[in-house]
């Protein structure tokens, strides 16, 4: 009877454990996903930023915004900073302005679906 109980309760220690460390497990993978995102997001916002300093007269004309782009991804590309290869301009009703991407990225503009961008309207 003895060897009985010490068994039950070694399996259900080990099943409580189990339950336990996936619960836990999910927590954090959906925690880091997120923080994963707030960093691309904080990344980008950056990148703008310094394409806006960089360029302050190009979002005014839409005629040059591509090759502007083109250069600017070209740019980071060899310094620490090229995180990019790809890029889009979007006006205030989300319309397509310009997109650039540099060259030999074919397999990422495949994989890039163009249709799924949730714009957030929080200004």
């Amino acid at each position: 009877m003895r060897r009985s109980f010490s068994r039950l309760l070694t399996v259900r220690l080990s099943l409580a454990a189990s339950v336990i460390a996936l619960v836990f497990g999910v927590l954090v993978y959906f925690y880091e996903i997120e923080r994963i995102d707030e960093a691309a997001v904080d990344l980008v916002t950056l990148e703008a930023r310094t394409f806006a300093e960089l360029h302050p007269t190009a979002l005014a004309s839409t005629e040059r915004i591509e090759e502007r782009l083109k250069a600017f991804l070209a740019e980071r590309e060899g310094g620490a900073d090229g995180h990019f290869v790809l890029a889009e301009v979007y006006d205030a009703d989300s319309r397509t302005l310009a997109e650039a991407s540099l060259d030999d990225v074919a397999k990422v503009e495949a994989g890039f679906n163009r249709n799924a961008h949730p714009f957030l309207h929080d200004g």
